[in-house]
């Protein structure tokens, strides 16, 4: 680079950058090692700096700077450093965060109090049996929620004791001190600021299509490492933790091939090339986010051709007005002498078919099809040269041009279809996005 920096990254057998430095006129700068679980997922960072000594030298700081991760599945849920703890809370069935909840360690340490065994057992000398301590246990827990079940009320008062002194015994719970923040996210999920209950704008940044941030305003100094869905900003870096790979928002690409290969697309390295519409929250394929129900039919208007496995949920979602195909994730695997254009065998997704003289082909299947399984169903449109071959078997004829699936078939899988989506309110659904014409 123009500066002379270098970058030096070091990955493991599994392809994870495990190791990271950066060298700067020949002397290094910043160093950082990252942990991670048996599933993939980052659990710790240390990062090394460059700071000058007591002596005046500048070297690598001898005490790393130490960030703990907490995840719920696939999304950041805590982030543990020295002094604070900040924890995240997601909106339903997304990586779009809703609330921050920070606390500072030494509030954590303030609420931690000893429990009603330990009270007794340390004030008596007495060591309690551990069935004695189990009831105790849940005990306190009643007393704390303000309600004594008859059965611990009934112990009591074979021992001679009551609720009340009981209570007395007990230490105060503690509660620590948090600061609350509500994101304010685009339609990608990526945060523009964090609201305070009173609602002022602690925090607020500006960012490009990428994810490169343009600006920011931080008078408290928040930190706040979210980006695109499904990422963290790395600051001794610049890089993008993005679950299964690192992204750089400079080059608006990944430094690291795709795990699944050529599924994710033919550029191993690329991120969706739209992506004030598309997002990878995982860093393996592109997804697109939509809310509600469909539009409720109209006089004239074509009914949305809803195509299920009932055992799987929504695989194709077709709009005759747009023309495009949606189809939604599936755990399912198709059967392996199905066609070319029914699904991914690997993961039950519906891919496109291969094109021909006469065009792309429009042929999409289900994620479950078995010779003798009348609950899924093959769709393709007109010029496909593609036959179901199940068809006859599910009582279909094996014409070609057509739609496989009848009139009351469309009609039955638009209404559960519907009310899936009215019973799940605002909640992100993920396809991808397929031109059927």
């Amino acid at each position: 680079m123009h500066d002379e920096r270098t970058h030096h990254y070091h990955y493991d057998s599994q392809h994870r950058l495990v190791f990271y430095t950066r060298i700067q006129h020949g002397e290094p700068q910043v160093e950082s090692r990252y942990l991670y679980d048996p599933l993939g997922r980052r659990t710790g960072k240390r990062v090394w700096r460059r700071e000058r000594d007591l002596t005046g030298w500048m070297s690598l700081s001898r005490k790393p700077e130490v960030t703990w991760y907490g995840w719920d599945g696939d999304r950041l849920t805590t982030i543990q450093t020295g002094t604070t703890r900040i924890q995240t809370v997601y909106q339903p069935g997304s990586f779009t965060p809703l609330l921050r909840i920070e606390t500072e360690n030494g509030e954590q340490a303030k609420a931690r109090h000893r429990s009603l065994a330990e009270v007794l057992q340390e004030d008596t000398g007495v060591t309690l049996p551990a069935e004695l301590a189990v009831m105790l246990g849940r005990l306190e827990r009643e007393l704390r929620a303000g309600a004594v079940s008859a059965e611990s009320e009934a112990w009591l008062a074979q021992c001679g004791l009551t609720a009340e002194q009981m209570a007395a015994q007990m230490e105060d719970a503690y509660i620590p001190e948090r600061r609350l923040h509500l994101y304010h996210c685009d339609h990608r999920g990526l945060p523009q600021a964090l609201i305070t209950p009173e609602g002022e704008t602690a925090w607020c940044g500006e960012y490009d299509e990428w994810g490169n941030q343009l600006n920011e305003e931080n008078p408290h100094h928040l930190y706040q490492p979210y980006r695109l869905p499904g990422q963290q900003y790395d600051e001794e870096s610049g890089l993008y933790y993005n679950r299964h790979r690192y992204y750089d928002p400079l080059q608006g690409r990944y430094i690291t091939q795709d795990p699944i290969g050529l599924k994710g697309g033919i550029n191993l390295y690329t991120y969706p090339l739209v992506p004030i519409r598309y997002t990878d929250p995982l860093g393996l394929e592109r997804v697109i986010s939509v809310y509600g129900p469909p539009a409720p039919d109209r006089a004239g208007a074509e009914t949305p051709l809803v195509l299920t496995d009932m055992t799987g949920g929504v695989t194709i979602y077709y709009d005759p007005e747009t023309g495009d195909s949606m189809t939604f994730d599936s755990s399912n695997r198709i059967d392996r002498r199905s066609q070319r254009g029914a699904g991914d065998p690997y993961t039950g997704e519906v891919v496109g078919c291969e094109t021909n003289e006469s065009g792309i082909s429009a042929a999409y299947g289900t994620t479950k099809i078995y010779t003798t399984d009348t609950r899924a169903r093959w769709l393709h449109g007109g010029g496909s040269s593609l036959r179901d071959p199940y068809a006859p078997r599910q009582g279909w004829k094996p014409t070609m041009g057509c739609t496989r699936a009848q009139n009351e078939d469309v009609d039955e899988l638009c209404k559960k279809v519907t009310s899936w989506m009215y019973s799940h309110p605002g909640e992100r659904i993920r396809y991808e996005r397929f031109k059927t014409r």
